[in-house]
């Protein structure tokens, strides 16, 4: 199995992608044609990237991660000889702190969900949460990430 591998929504799996790859398929995210993107990396978790839709002239997006513990993290991790990033299931939503969390927006993640306005971030924002896990596999620490409960 390859360390990285991208997913674009509709598309075949892209094993170990470079950073111009996948900003690619991310900047393609306009909540219609193309509404999701998964980037995972073997043993760390996965990074789902959705929406791209146009609210209020600007294109927003919902940037989640998710670690689950099954048995195939169970085996990559033994493959790679790397302790657990937690000790159990962890989700978390990359949040924009200056806007609300009462305000919602309709985005499309595969389908279309409410997320509240802080769940909602630029292009700027959300390459940045991308680019940072690709290169440090885990996430960008100087961004907001809030734990879903």
């Amino acid at each position: 199995m390859s360390q990285w591998v991208l997913t674009p929504e509709h598309l075949s799996p892209i094993e170990d992608p470079d950073w111009k790859v996948i900003e690619e398929y991310l900047t393609q995210l306009d909540g219609e044609k193309r509404s999701v993107v998964t980037l995972k990396r073997k043993a760390k978790g996965e990074l789902i990237v959705g929406g791209g839709n146009l609210i209020e002239n600007e294109a927003l997006y919902h940037v989640g991660y998710s670690y689950i513990v099954d048995d195939e993290l169970e085996r990559e991790e033994e493959e790679e000889g790397i302790e657990p990033v937690y000790d159990g299931d962890r989700i978390f939503h990359l949040i924009d702190p200056s806007k609300s969390d009462n305000k919602e927006y309709l985005i499309k993640i595969s389908q279309l969900s409410n997320l509240p306005e802080n769940m909602c971030v630029d292009k700027q924002i959300m390459l940045d949460a991308v680019k940072y896990f690709y290169k440090y596999e885990k996430l960008h620490p100087k961004l907001n990430w809030i734990e879903a409960s």
